[in-house]
């Protein structure tokens, strides 16, 4: 039930979405300026949170001088965020801000998550779940750990989900077009590569094309590579220091030293139940943070592996969130309407990056906007498939907000933790 007269629920959607989207870069914002003004230790070296980049984003994100090391990785993200980042830094510099790049690369992705919370809420209007519900897991999104932390802290993924959503949310019925489906799909592969493979699925319809699915999605993909190369040049001329993504160069330490090879059928199942725990509940309500003092740099955190501790609300989180994904995996069986084909593709990318990650990520917490996203989505449309009735209605109306509660209390725990250790006392 997506719509209930024509032209009157999408409005709606949209002026709710930007609503979310203003209000949560706000928040995130806000959360931004706490770090920078709170926990400076944070920036000062790399891998302190959860394997993350801080410093070198920050320069990255606002320096024009700043050279990026692995275009085949991130192959656009000068061209699409710098100079936004540039302007920012300026802005924040005139108004006399010590250190203004800090702020300013936080600033930046606070912008990136208040648009991917709105995209999300539109996402959810196209998939057809009923409207207090798509409010509620808009907040269940945007309360996510994964969305609290990298929407305020320097890194990509706060633009690596917003590509993400956009890319399935320009896929999703009644609006198609061709020329939005590009831009999408060439912005996620600009941010992050793996953002091609979330293009792929996206155009890999068999209910429409039939047979010929794979080669529209291979055309689809195809084209995207060659507009991001035209740009890629256009990027190179503009910022003489970076490289094209299609010329062949070596990955640094930091990815090499990832790769994670189990090598038996114990490591193997035991890195499996890693990250399944980490795709379903981790990425949602932060579990407790494990210090470790003996890094090269001082302290540094991480989620337990492979079991992480949970806080007593992510432990109540974890029975009212699992409970809602059991429905919901049995309400997309059930699921037949005109968005079947964009669930199966979240489904595919799900599949796909749990098996990537099944041998690569030290810390799989710093790649979960990769999946957050997804599992909120296919909960929502799961149980709005179910067609419940009203008391049922009822008991997972109050399920999904106690969930987005027991989120908040548990990640303003995870920022208080952040704060603890890497306060400037």
């Amino acid at each position: 039930m997506p719509f209930d007269k024509p032209g009157q629920a999408p409005d709606r959607a949209r002026r709710e979405a930007l609503l979310f989207a203003i209000l949560f870069a706000i928040a995130y914002a806000a959360l931004a300026l706490t770090f920078f003004t709170q926990a400076p230790r944070l920036f000062r070296h790399l891998d302190r949170v959860f394997d993350a980049d801080l410093g070198v984003w920050t320069a990255i994100l606002t320096r024009s001088t700043a050279r990026l090391p692995h275009y085949m990785v991130h192959p656009l993200i000068t061209l699409f965020v710098l100079p936004l980042g540039i302007a920012l830094r300026e802005l924040l510099r005139w108004g006399g801000v010590h250190l203004a790049g800090r702020l300013a690369a936080g600033l930046l992705c606070a912008l990136a998550g208040g648009a991917t919370v709105g995209a999300f809420r539109l996402l959810l209007e196209r998939l057809g779940v009923r409207t207090a519900w798509a409010r509620a897991f808009t907040l269940v999104f945007a309360l996510s750990a994964t969305q609290v932390l990298f929407s305020s802290l320097p890194e990509t993924h706060a633009f690596s989900a917003l590509g993400l959503v956009l890319v399935f949310l320009v896929a999703t019925p009644p609006a198609r077009s061709p020329v939005a489906r590009l831009a999408a799909g060439v912005f996620s592969f600009g941010i992050t590569a793996t953002g091609l493979v979330a293009a792929a699925f996206a155009h890999l319809d068999w209910r429409r094309d039939g047979r010929r699915a794979p080669l529209v999605a291979a055309r689809a993909v195809v084209l995207i590579l060659l507009v991001a190369a035209a740009l890629a040049l256009l990027q190179q001329a503009l910022f003489p220091g970076a490289r094209p993504f299609f010329v062949r160069e070596p990955l640094g330490t930091g990815y090499t030293s990832s790769v994670v090879r189990p090598w038996s059928l114990r490591e193997l199942s035991g890195r499996t139940a890693t990250v399944a725990t980490h795709m379903t509940f981790v990425g949602m309500a932060a579990p407790r943070v494990r210090v470790n003092e003996s890094g090269p740099h001082g302290a540094s955190l991480d989620f337990a592996s492979p079991l992480p501790a949970l806080r007593p609300a992510g432990a109540i989180h974890v029975v009212l969130w699992g409970g809602l994904v059991g429905m919901a995996a049995w309400g997309l069986r059930r699921e037949s309407g005109g968005a079947r084909g964009v669930l199966i593709a979240l489904m595919g990318w799900l599949v796909f990056v749990g098996t990537v990650h099944l041998f690569f990520g030290r810390s799989l917490f710093l790649y979960s906007s990769q999946w957050v996203f997804a599992v909120v989505a296919l909960t929502a449309a799961g149980l709005e498939a179910l067609a419940p009735g009203r008391t049922t209605e009822r008991l997972i109306s109050a399920g999904i907000v106690f969930c987005a509660g027991m989120q908040t209390v548990a990640n303003a725990s995870l920022v208080a933790d952040v704060l603890r250790v890497f306060s400037s006392r």
